[in-house]
């Protein structure tokens, strides 16, 4: 681990005189980042790492880097990647593409999924210019140098540092050999504007891996009966789990997926399906119903969120379940999202994007289920209450609940407020106190779009009235 301690400048450390204790744990954090000792230990949580964008609103205006600090702190970062391409070597890099492959190979049941799973990852690991270069850029440089700084700094700058180095090795695509100091002629991010309708998976696997308690490494029996054999007491279980591919030096993302991942990952799918294959931490801001500008803070938790998507793998086996209800076979091993970070254009600027490769294996099972649905965008818009964690728990509940309603008549269409705070983790008397006000807010909102027909809170329940169908 090559990380280099940053010396913030004395003019900034004086600016802690007046602003107290807070302030000070703020500088210990944004020197932190830069220390050895620090980087190898939250090296079980890649997660914990913070920079001063990213300290809580109100800090942030308290104290702020001056330009010769943010000097200092990009020239070491950008140090630091050339000691790490220094001591890289052609066979260290073609030694990691065949590991992939043989772990693959070592963890995943031999039959027709996995063989094209297997294909696909030969591809993307066969020794060349450009594969090289994407696992230098997005696994080795990331595993290596905190995500919230390796995007602080121009990705032009490292861009060109990593063509140095895999040009030693191999020849550069004829068509990046025009005098530019580009990888390659970049990929164009096309205008995305938000869709009127919007797809959601209804499949109990995904919101079951998205809820923010689904376990790391830990095979699950997860209950598929209908209701109704759940109440005579027949099971059908398959079987999930998640892992996260290593990122080098031993560490791995290790924190559970939770909602607000479970909206990046929409976003995304909802993207590719609609013809976006490279796209950008804006775009996916937009499709998951955000009408305000994205700042700094929003952009580093999308990227923060994508790339432990894209490190995260999924197993399922539905073995069990598929003898009951005589359901096709589901035996994959699949990435979460298949998709990279790359550098692409937009207009005239060059800016951080993803390539999404494929539709995500796990969306093509929901969907091959009929177990996927459609909702106007307009539900998914900016609503009455900001969209913090726990209000995501409360629109993510009264959405799912809204959809079971309209697809099945049979479904109650009461909604008991003590399964809104179980649900919700409504778990204070000062949030249940909120929550009428919050649910009026939203509901009210329903209505105006005409998505219901109106509804009834009363102290114990909220009855919803749907629209007649025509």
């Amino acid at each position: 681990m090559i990380i280099k301690k940053v010396p913030f400048s004395e003019e900034y450390r004086n600016q802690i005189t007046n602003v107290g204790e807070e302030a000070k744990m703020e500088l210990e954090l944004m020197e932190m980042w830069a220390n050895e000792e620090y980087v190898h230990s939250f090296g079980k949580n890649i997660n914990m790492t913070y920079t001063h964008e990213d300290i809580p609103d109100g800090l942030t205006h308290t104290l702020k880097l001056s330009e010769k600090d943010k000097e200092t702190v990009r020239q070491a970062i950008l140090s630091d990647v050339q000691e790490i391409l220094t001591a890289l070597t052609k066979e260290d890099i073609e030694e990691l593409m065949r590991a992939k492959i043989r772990e693959f190979e070592k963890f995943n049941p031999k039959n027709e999924n996995a063989k094209k799973g297997l294909d696909r990852l030969k591809e993307f690991y066969t020794p060349n210019y450009s594969n090289c270069f994407n696992i230098i850029q997005n696994e080795i440089l990331f595993s290596q140098i905190s995500a919230y700084d390796y995007y602080r700094i121009d990705n032009l700058e490292v861009i060109n540092l990593i063509e140095q180095k895999v040009t030693e090795w191999y020849e550069m695509p004829s068509d990046s050999k025009d005098g530019k100091k580009t990888l390659k002629e970049l990929p164009r991010v096309k205008r995305a504007p938000t869709p009127e309708k919007y797809i959601l998976p209804t499949y109990k696997l995904v919101d079951t891996l998205f809820s923010g308690e689904f376990p790391i490494g830990i095979e699950k029996a997860i209950n598929m009966a209908s209701e109704k054999d759940n109440r005579k007491g027949k099971t059908a279980y398959t079987l999930m789990m998640l892992n996260f591919d290593e990122l080098g030096d031993g560490i791995k993302i290790s924190r559970e997926l939770s909602i607000y991942d479970q909206q990046v990952w929409n976003s995304c799918v909802n993207l590719i399906l609609n013809g976006y294959k490279i796209i950008t931490p804006s775009q996916i801001y937009k499709w998951m119903g955000y009408e305000s500008t994205m700042g700094k803070t929003e952009k580093n938790r999308i990227m923060e969120s994508i790339n432990t998507i894209i490190r995260a793998r999924v197993f399922i086996d539905n073995e069990n379940e598929r003898k009951l209800y005589n359901y096709p076979e589901i035996s994959i091993n699949t990435p979460l999202l298949a998709a990279k970070v790359v550098t692409a254009k937009s207009g005239k600027n060059e800016v951080t994007a993803i390539e999404i490769i494929e539709i995500p294996d796990l969306f093509t099972v929901a969907e091959e289920r009929g177990q996927i649905t459609t909702i106007p965008f307009e539900v998914l818009e900016e609503s009455a209450i900001d969209k913090s964690e726990s209000n995501l728990q409360l629109l993510t509940y009264l959405t799912r609940r809204i959809i079971q309603m309209k697809h099945d008549s049979n479904t109650s269409k009461k909604i008991l407020l003590q399964a809104v705070y179980k649900k919700c983790e409504i778990d204070t008397r000062l949030k249940r106190h909120r929550l009428p006000e919050k649910l009026t807010k939203v509901l009210d909102r329903y209505t105006k779009i005409k998505w219901i027909n109106g509804y009834e809170l009363t102290d114990n329940e909220i009855i919803i009235k749907l629209p007649k169908k025509n």
